[in-house]
């Protein structure tokens, strides 16, 4: 695939990247690598310099000069969506992809995002899973949304992209329009119009992107935080931005849920006197709307409260008559609480039980960097109901204590921590498990190869660790 073929021919579509740059010196080299370097070459990379006054806009004259992909623009400083809709307008790309300057694609992104939309002719839009990173690119979490019956009404009630994360036919962008603009948040609203306007989402469960999430690139001013959402909210409940009949309905669900996604964020960090201002106009507005609105609505952020504002928030229930919901919340919150420390205790007992067990044998090695980061795991899925991340955390811990290291290679999963010997049928139900959690870790590859080792000419897979001559016989 050479460099600079014409748009549009056949197998080999022209991809427009558009890289949004504002004083990302210490990454931006990384983005525009990360692009350049794709499996896939037919690019058109249109990098946004939004009025920089670092030494981004060096960094991109130099890569700019280098290669004939790269076209810089440069403006004063207008905000993200302003970069977005610059690179939109001047596309020249069937497919176009959006990138932040602190964040990265993995090298084979593109390509296989245009294999799977060439192959998928009526899809406007593929999403994939990706990664947050920290500040040296180390992956802590790693999200993938999988295909969603109604992405509207799941869209009106929150954003489940990651803008990056979105590979989209520009003929269709181009059908929606530019971006809005907000303070924050631009691509939530314009998602919401792209599936207003009917468009056909498809959804690939493999990580290709990784996003930087570290307290100075979330943390923005703090004057800024409270017209995160809302304003989006007003905009796309208003009647004149044309809703279908019946999506009306999830206003209030959505506004709440934004209302404590906010004091979420301010809980996570470390902002006490936001976090308490942001609770009060999340009771006032409960007060308004009591029997709208369901505890499961705001469940994911019941276990970072205090037991204080739990109290607060079961006593405003029981106050309106919801006693149900007033014993919910406190279910879920001491459930979350003493069933985790419970579970996580027992499960470190035996995984310490069988580590000592396998070294005595010569059978186990401490495996280090591990992908499996279920401490965080899930922190940012998109509904957040109550018990599935933990669910899933502890189903991860479990599986990732079976697995078998002798002398450096992978020899599968024990099926319970009471044996010692790995099998075929534990494998397989890690893999299952896996595949519905929807996890793409650095082990899936690996497992898989094991797995085909035991298939035989037949077709059927034998394990010999659990074969029985007598029943051959």
């Amino acid at each position: 695939m050479a460099i600079g073929l014409a748009k549009g021919i056949g197998c080999n579509p022209l991809v427009t990247v558009v890289i949004s740059v504002f004083n990302k010196e210490a990454y931006v080299r990384q983005a525009i690598e990360s692009v350049i370097n794709q499996t896939y070459k037919n690019l058109d990379i249109i990098v946004v310099n939004d009025g920089s006054t670092d030494r981004s806009p060096d960094v991109i004259r130099d890569y700019a000069g280098r290669d004939k992909r790269v076209r810089l623009y440069n403006q004063t400083n207008s905000g993200v969506a302003s970069c977005r809709n610059r690179g939109l307008t001047n596309s020249e790309g069937e497919f176009i992809v959006f990138l932040d300057g602190d964040d990265y694609f993995y090298s084979h992104y593109i390509e296989t995002a245009v294999g799977y939309m060439e192959a998928h002719q009526d899809a406007d839009l593929l999403h994939v899973a990706w990664d947050y990173v920290d500040q040296n690119g180390k992956r802590f979490s790693s999200v993938s949304i999988g295909a969603v019956e109604d992405y509207l009404y799941t869209l009106l009630l929150g954003n489940i992209f990651a803008v990056h994360a979105v590979f989209c036919r520009t003929a269709f962008l181009r059908k929606v329009g530019l971006f809005n603009f907000y303070t924050v948040t631009d691509d939530w609203e314009y998602w919401i119009r792209c599936a207003k306007e009917g468009g056909r989402f498809e959804a690939l469960n493999e990580r290709l992107v990784g996003i930087r999430d570290y307290a100075g690139n979330n943390q923005k001013i703090k004057a800024k935080q409270h017209l995160k959402y809302f304003p989006i909210i007003d905009c796309v409940f208003d009647p004149a931005f044309g809703l279908p009949e019946g999506y009306q309905k999830l206003e209030v669900p959505s506004r709440i849920r934004h209302h404590f996604f906010v004091l979420e964020e301010y809980v996570r960090w470390g902002w006490r006197e936001e976090a308490q201002q942001q609770f009060e106009k999340a009771l006032q507005f409960l007060g308004k709307h009591a029997h709208e609105v369901h505890w499961r609505d705001y469940s994911f952020v019941l276990p970072m409260l205090s037991l204080s504002r739990i109290g607060r928030l079961s006593l405003f229930h029981f106050r309106n008559c919801a006693f149900r919901q007033a014993l919910g919340i406190w279910l879920s919150r001491l459930g979350v609480d003493r069933a985790m420390q419970r579970s996580v205790e027992k499960l470190k007992g035996r995984a310490k039980g069988a580590v000592r067990k396998f070294r005595l044998l010569g059978l186990g090695r401490k495996r280090s960097g591990s992908s499996l980061r279920t401490g965080e795991d899930l922190k940012y899925l998109y509904d957040r109901s109550t018990g599935i991340r933990e669910i899933k955390k502890l189903t991860l811990i479990y599986f990732e204590r079976q697995r078998v290291i002798h002398q450096g290679r992978f020899r599968g999963y024990r099926y319970s921590a009471s044996t010692d010997k790995p099998v075929l049928y534990g494998t397989l139900s890690a893999l299952l498990t896996k595949h519905l959690y929807g996890v793409w870790d650095e082990w899936i590859e690996v497992e898989l190869e094991l797995m085909k080792s035991f298939q035989n000419g037949d077709g059927l897979f034998r394990d010999p660790a659990i074969s029985c001559p007598e029943a051959l016989g």
